[in-house]
């Protein structure tokens, strides 16, 4: 192609508005674009402050701290952001999906993170079972972390070579 992108909201960006899907990003009106940002930027705070422990050698003293400092708080206001919604800005978009992928990482690392927080389990159920999400999800094999409690993510491995999955038909 023309372009090449390497920011993951770029790419997002792009691809949704190729497919005509700009509600993805709370394109519906100016205040859903600056409340979709707003929330993205708390998600992505967070995800980012977790990606910085994952991958050093002194994650299990540095995983409490962090969780007590940042990710607590910040599931905090996510949660209380999802009261009387389904998802964070009302209908689903992006940061939800960044959200969902952010809570699968905590429960792997202790299921027990998320035991306070009601809202965002059930979103997270609710994304797990939207209908391309959950054929997605059928497709691929989450294997072990690959450090001993350091996770730096699951591995993905793909269960069939060739998938048709196109999410949002």
């Amino acid at each position: 192609g023309d372009f090449v992108f390497t920011d993951s909201l770029a790419i997002v960006n792009y691809v949704c508005k190729k497919a005509n899907r700009e509600d993805v990003l709370g394109n519906e009106n100016v205040q859903s674009v600056a409340r979709f940002y707003e929330v993205y930027g708390k998600v992505n705070d967070l995800r980012s402050a977790m990606v910085g422990i994952f991958y050093n050698p002194q994650f299990q003293e540095l995983l409490q701290p962090k969780l007590d400092s940042t990710i607590h708080p910040g599931l905090k206001q996510l949660e209380k952001q999802l009261e009387g919604r389904e998802y964070l800005i009302g209908n689903v978009t992006y940061a939800d999906f960044v959200l969902y992928e952010l809570l699968d990482v905590l429960a792997i690392i202790d299921k027990a993170i998320l035991k306070d927080y009601p809202n965002l389990l059930a979103l997270h159920e609710r994304v797990r079972n939207i209908p391309q999400i959950a054929q997605y999800l059928s497709l691929i094999h989450i294997s072990e972390p690959t450090r001993l409690l350091s996770i730096s993510y699951a591995v993905f491995c793909l269960k069939k070579k060739k998938i048709s999955c196109h999410i949002f038909n």
